[in-house]
C-alpha cells in the first residue's frame, strides 16, 4: 500500500514574523555578550573572588552547557505539546526565568568567600540552563516556522543581523556598564538598575517575538 505524504503550504511570512527573529537574537545576544565580556571582571572585581577560582567557575559552567545543550537540544525537538507546537513553548516559558537569572547572576549577596563562590557556580549553572531552553529552541524554530526555501534564508538574515547589532551594541557599551556598576553595586546590593532594565527588555522580545503558534505545528499529513 502506497504512502502519499503532502507537505501543506504555508503563506510567505510577513516582516512582523521575520522581525521577531530579529528582536530574539539581538536580546540573546546583548545578554550573553554582556556575560561573556564582563562576568569575569564582575567576580574578582565586585565580588572579590581569586581570578583562578573565578577562571574555574566559567570552565566548569562551560562544561555544563556543552553537556546540557545537546540534551535539551533533543529534548526540545522531539517533545511536541498538546497544542501540537514544538520548540517554541521552550522559548516562551523560559523567558522570565532567563532574564531572573541574568539578574542573579549580578548579585552580590555578602556572603563569605566559600559561599560568594558556590552561589556564583550555582546561579551560573542556573543561566546556562534556561539561556540553553531559550535558544537552543530558537535555533529550531527558522525551520519550522515555513517551509518555503526564500523565507527560511531570509529568517536567517534577520536572526544574523539581530545578532551583529546585539553584540556590537554591547561591546560598544560595556566599559560604561562596567565602571557605573562597580560603583553602584556596593556589597549585599544586587545588580545595578541597568541590568533588570536590560533582563526585563530581553524577557520581553522573547515573549512578544510575533511567531505564529501554528506553524510550529506538524505539517506533513499521511494518506493511505
Amino acid at each position: 500500500m502506497k504512502q502519499d505524504v503532502r507537505t501543506n503550504v504555508i503563506p510567505p511570512l510577513k516582516f512582523g514574523e521575520k522581525f521577531g527573529f530579529l528582536t530574539f537574537s539581538t536580546a540573546s545576544n546583548v545578554v550573553y555578550q554582556f556575560k561573556s565580556i564582563y562576568y569575569l571582571f564582575f567576580l574578582t572585581n565586585v565580588l572579590k573572588i581569586d581570578v583562578l577560582v573565578a577562571g574555574m567557575i566559567l570552565t566548569i559552567g562551560t562544561v555544563w552547557d556543552a553537556v546540557n545543550d545537546p540534551l535539551i537540544g533533543f529534548w526540545s525537538v522531539n517533545h511536541k505539546f498538546k497544542n501540537g507546537e514544538r520548540c517554541r513553548p521552550f522559548a516562551l516559558w523560559f523567558a522570565v526565568p532567563w532574564a531572573v537569572s541574568v539578574v542573579l547572576l549580578f548579585c552580590d549577596f555578602k556572603t563569605s568567600q566559600t559561599a560568594a563562590v558556590i552561589l556564583a557556580l550555582v546561579i551560573y549553572f542556573i543561566f546556562e540552563s534556561f539561556n540553553t531552553f531559550v535558544a537552543i529552541p530558537y535555533n529550531s524554530m527558522g525551520g519550522l516556522a515555513t517551509n518555503r526555501d526564500a523565507d527560511r534564508r531570509s529568517i536567517n538574515v534577520y536572526r544574523n543581523l539581530g545578532g551583529c547589532i546585539g553584540c556590537s551594541s554591547c561591546s560598544a557599551r560595556w566599559t560604561t556598564a562596567a565602571t557605573s556598576s562597580t560603583a553602584a553595586a556596593p556589597a549585599g546590593s544586587c545588580s545595578p538598575p541597568w541590568s533588570w532594565a536590560l533582563s526585563a527588555s530581553s524577557a520581553a522580545s522573547h515573549i512578544i517575538s510575533p511567531q505564529r503558534s501554528a506553524s510550529y505545528r506538524s505539517r506533513t499529513t499521511r494518506t493511505t
